[in-house]
Parts: C-alpha cells; sequence; structure tokens
C-alpha cells in the first residue's frame, strides 16, 4: 500500500494490522476504505459479495479474476507487485535434509493435484531451486530496502 500509495501520488492514511484477517471486519464494515491483499484471502469475501477488487497489481491479470484489471491498466504503469510464499528451514540444515526436502516439496508442487488447487486459489507456482530461492530472497530484501518490488526468476 505504501508502495502505491508514492507511484499514485496520493495520501493516505496507514493502518497497520497484524495481518489481513484481523484487518476484514474493518474493511466489510467501512472503517477502512481499501487494502491490498492475496487472491486466496480475499477469495472468500469476493465470492460472497462483500467486497469489490478494483485491480490486482500484477503485470497480467489473473486468471480467477478475469474481468478484473491490472494498476497499469487502470492508470497507474510499471506497478509490478507480486507476493510469495516460501518454505524456508534454519540456516544450517543438514544438506541431506535439506534435498530430501527439496525433493519432496518439489514433487509436491508438481502433482496436477496441487497445481490444480493452487491454480484455483489464484497462485503461481515457481518451484525454484533453494540456491535460486535464497537469491530472491536477497533481492527481495535490498529492493525493499530501496522501495523496489523484486521479480520472480
Amino acid at each position: 500500500m505504501e508502495l502505491f500509495k508514492q507511484r499514485a501520488g496520493i495520501d493516505m492514511t496507514h493502518v497497520p494490522y497484524r495481518g489481513s484477517g484481523p484487518a476484514y471486519p474493518d474493511v466489510l464494515t467501512g472503517r477502512i476504505d481499501a487494502m491490498f491483499d492475496s487472491a486466496p484471502a480475499v477469495a472468500p469475501y469476493l465470492t460472497g459479495g462483500q467486497v469489490r477488487v478494483l485491480a490486482v497489481s500484477t503485470p497480467q491479470r489473473i486468471p480467477t479474476m478475469p474481468d478484473v484489471p491490472t494498476l497499469a491498466e487502470s492508470g497507474l504503469p510499471g506497478f509490478d507487485v507480486l507476493g510469495w510464499a516460501g518454505v524456508l528451514a534454519p540456516a544450517k540444515l543438514d544438506a541431506v535434509i535439506q534435498s530430501k526436502l527439496h525433493t519432496d516439496l518439489k514433487r509436491a508442487l508438481d502433482s496436477p493435484s496441487t497445481k490444480n488447487r493452487l491454480d484455483t486459489l489464484g497462485m503461481l507456482v515457481i518451484g525454484s531451486t533453494p540456491e535460486d530461492f535464497g537469491k530472491f530472497i536477497d533481492r527481495q530484501v535490498g529492493n525493499a530496502r530501496q522501495g523496489v518490488p523484486a521479480k520472480p526468476d
């Protein structure tokens, strides 16, 4: 939301919440006017007609909401913010365990039922290597300090 405010050149009051779950009662009752959230988190409220999605922050429309324009289509070119999730482990995790964890996770992410479920939720599966994911996180942290969103490989 802060990046959106900056890029759009608008002033809005930041209302911090401990996650989107606690924010939804205030969105649904009109106590706050807007928020950014992930497609899976907003889906139940959208399906129930309780919220209206104005735009997505990704460069392309998402398959689960094909009628929702991107922020670029809505007049804010170059806005490209993608939420991400990943599996993390302690830095000193044994290499054999790390390899097995990666192999098992990749197998699960490659399964048709998992892919179908994640597609239904509006999630894009990258499924990179631990090394590539580490580089991505390093770029995310570095870019966040500069106010620039990182893009997945």
